[in-house]
């Protein structure tokens, strides 16, 4: 099994971006966990997590994204998903993620903005 995966991140005017390449997993889940809770500390509200091109991701992953968005709901933030693959979106659904977690929400501030947002993001290599 190829274990490789990268995270792609950038902070933008309404939202943290971040990007997961390869597999969502334990490896990867302390970056994320600490790009978001730093970018909770400096006041923000809104996470985006990018699954176009994750594998899969594992209960690690999907507990940390429950654990940010518990951390962002109830100061009226949120974490919201952007083009989850089928087998994602199946295991979120599974675990009831979908719903503290918003899966491509239509009124989302980065709708339309996907590609440039894509292209300008920075990388951390998962350790």
């Amino acid at each position: 099994m190829n274990h490789n995966s990268s995270i792609l991140f950038g902070i933008f005017d309404e939202f943290l971006w971040i990007r997961c390449s390869g597999r969502g997993s334990f490896a990867n889940s302390p970056t994320v966990k600490s790009l978001g809770d730093d970018y909770i500390a400096s006041g923000g509200r809104l996470i985006v997590i990018d699954l176009e091109t994750c594998s899969g991701i594992d209960s690690t992953f999907m507990g940390t994204l429950a654990g940010l968005s518990r951390r962002l709901l109830p100061i009226g933030g949120s974490v919201q998903i952007a083009s989850p693959s089928e087998r994602c979106l199946s295991a979120l659904e599974s675990l009831g993620l979908d719903a503290l977690l918003s899966i491509e929400p239509p009124t989302a501030p980065w709708r339309g903005k996907v590609e440039q947002i894509r292209a300008a993001l920075g990388t951390e290599n998962a350790p």
